[in-house]
């Protein structure tokens, strides 16, 4: 008679394991000894819903099933048993496991431009889930319950930006006695979280702290292909203060070496297949930057010895390079010198704005706005000034402290906006009333007579109807051939929306509506006239709209966009018509479209609402 010597089973020790009530579990235990297992059993009883039995083909023990309850950790003895001739091998092990209750893993993702999506998966046995958020490491405050049986995301509406590395945190919570809310699941937004939201850009490397202001001034070639990036707070040193650097050699994050506020441009190119990418890291300041239309000029305005600065860069045939400074021979005596600068679609031009300190003036002598004019014959070459034009002869401004400036193809024809000037004349070139309004704002068109080689103010431009505070001039736009102007007026009041609306005097409520304003020159009369009044086209109430934030014309003059950076709606994307039922609590901002059918003839074409926009560079990249 045969008698079978097979070796005893021989399980080996498995690591520590956790189980996730209603969650299937199985585990095989390896065995390095006899196989032909007919019985495998616990001493203790394994949780309930977990069984051990022996595999298929009796080579080992598996322990499987789905557990129904919690468990806390404990240590079972599990035994093989095979036949080893007349007598029973038995190999003999312990596993160490307990249950808890089953948890969501929560996910999260920038969607659109203004969304951040929360989603987990089902937990078994799960009855609602509480999601918090914090930002700023500040204490968790909830955000929403959904319950299970609901689609398991939340949409959060936020400005992308300004929760870059807030945290969200996922409880899952039941509804069986003994069961309260499990162990949450928590999650840092970081920037790889948002490179799927539309038109989003953030910093492509570590120097990125709560004061940075990444995007606090852009400039986008005509293309749509490059995009200068300013950070007015970036803290990284750079020896030379004029570096060109690639990310391959940026200087390293934030330390104890830094220049505070010392500021940089970031260069971002477009793939043309819905990409940016980092090129540059220009380190020379960042308070304003212009292109030219090419994107291969760009000039900056600097803080250097003391003084302020307009420097530019050329992109030459071996690559960028730092041409030069703008600095007025008395500057010591302007204060915010280049407080406003714009450089000419073809480079060749280039406009900076200051206001004469009332410290440095003699008696008599003029200290309001002027604009310097410095021109080049080619780009790589030095600006040279050209002249200064004194625009507000005889009133006293400090300091202008916001302004803006469009110019035409030809580099003869500019408008330039002063919001916080007090103006004493209403509509154009209107006759001067016997006190102003202080910051109504106003704007000058400035020609360039080719015969005497000089630039002088042919028109004055206000508000209809002035108001205090209404900023007229906070935003300007100029066609390409010179012969339509766009000026927003964003805080300017309003009782009425839509085109040409009523005018109302100044009361009411209805402060920062904001208007926009539309001239057309007439090039036989050598006049401008209003072409029309543009107000926002949804439904009242109007306040705090700041309609006219941004205003872009497009080249021929037909189309106009309109920015408003505190617009009221539910709807985000692009509509061909507005909600009637806007929820005013949301102020995110929206973009709206206006084309023109004829002389005066103006119409609503399109909405456009992403995030919060007040930027002209970022309407048009919307456009894109």
């Amino acid at each position: 008679m045969l008698v079978s010597h097979e070796p005893p089973p021989a399980l080996v020790t498995p690591e520590p394991q956790s189980l996730l009530t209603d969650e299937p579990f199985e585990l095989m235990l390896e065995n390095s000894g006899g196989v032909s297992i007919f019985r495998c059993k616990s001493q203790p009883n394994l949780p309930n819903g977990i069984d051990v039995q022996p595999s298929d083909d009796g080579e080992t023990c598996v322990v499987s099933g789905v557990p129904r309850s919690p468990e806390p950790r404990n240590t079972y003895t599990i035994k093989a048993q095979n036949q080893r001739g007349r007598n029973v091998g038995v190999g003999i092990v312990e596993l160490e496991l307990g249950v808890e209750l089953g948890v969501a893993q929560l996910e999260v993702i920038g969607v659109k431009a203004r969304i951040l999506r929360s989603r987990w998966s089902q937990a078994a046995s799960a009855h609602h889930y509480n999601l918090y958020v914090s930002r700023d490491q500040s204490p968790y405050s909830l955000l929403a319950t959904v319950n299970a049986a609901d689609e398991l995301r939340y949409d959060h509406v936020v400005h992308l930006p300004d929760y870059l590395y807030a945290s969200y945190m996922l409880e899952t919570c039941y509804d069986k006695p003994g069961r309260d809310c499990a162990t949450p699941s928590t999650v840092e937004v970081t920037r790889d979280m948002l490179k799927d939201a539309i038109g989003l850009i953030l910093p492509a490397y570590g120097h990125v702290s709560a004061v940075n202001q990444f995007g606090s001034n852009l400039a986008l070639s005509a293309d749509g292909r490059f995009l200068f990036v300013g950070d007015a707070a970036d803290d990284t040193r750079d020896i030379s203060m004029l570096g060109i650097l690639t990310p391959a050699n940026f200087p390293p994050p934030v330390t104890e070496q830094s220049d505070e506020n010392s500021g940089a441009i970031y260069l971002y190119q477009h793939d043309g297949a819905g990409d940016w990418n980092l090129q540059y890291m220009f380190k020379s300041g960042s308070r304003g930057v212009s292109a030219n239309a090419a994107g291969t000029s760009f000039s900056t305005r600097v803080l250097y010895m003391n003084q302020y600065h307009i420097s530019y860069y050329d992109k030459l045939e071996t690559g960028w390079a730092h041409m030069g400074y703008v600095l007025h021979d008395e500057s010591s005596q302007w204060s915010g010198f280049g407080y406003l600068h714009q450089m000419s679609r073809d480079g060749l031009l280039l406009i900076a704005g200051a206001v004469r300190s009332s410290s440095e003036v003699q008696d008599g002598e003029y200290y309001g706005p002027s604009l310097f004019f410095y021109t080049r014959a080619d780009v790589g070459e030095n600006f040279n000034l050209q002249q200064r034009v004194d625009v507000l002869d005889g009133q006293q401004i400090e300091l202008v402290t916001h302004s803006a400036i469009s110019i035409s193809d030809d580099n003869k024809r500019i408008v330039v906006g002063y919001p916080n000037l007090d103006s004493y004349t209403s509509g154009i070139n209107g006759v001067p009333a016997e006190t102003g309004k202080s910051n109504s704002g106003g704007a000058f068109v400035l020609f360039y007579d080719q015969y005497t080689q000089e630039w002088y103010i042919h028109t004055t431009l206000s508000a209809n109807v002035l108001c205090n505070n209404a900023h007229f001039g906070f935003s300007v736009s100029i066609s390409a051939d010179g012969t339509t102007v766009a000026v927003g007026a964003p805080d300017q009041r309003a009782d009425s929306g839509g085109i040409n609306p009523s005018e109302e005097e100044c009361g009411g409520i209805t402060t920062n509506a904001g208007t926009g304003y539309l001239y057309a020159f007439d090039e036989g009369q050598g006049a401008w006239q209003t072409e029309v009044v543009l107000k926002t086209p949804n439904q009242g109430p109007y306040f705090n709209r700041a309609f006219g934030t941004s205003m872009a014309l497009i080249a021929d003059g037909s189309t106009v966009i309109v920015g408003a950076r505190s617009e009221v709606s539910q709807v985000y994307g692009i509509s061909d018509t507005f909600p009637e039922s806007p929820i005013l609590d949301y102020y995110i901002g929206a973009v709206f479209v206006f084309k023109k059918n004829g002389p005066k003839n103006w119409n609503y074409s399109r909405l456009l609402q992403v995030s919060h926009l007040s930027s002209c560079d970022l309407v048009f990249s919307c456009l894109q």
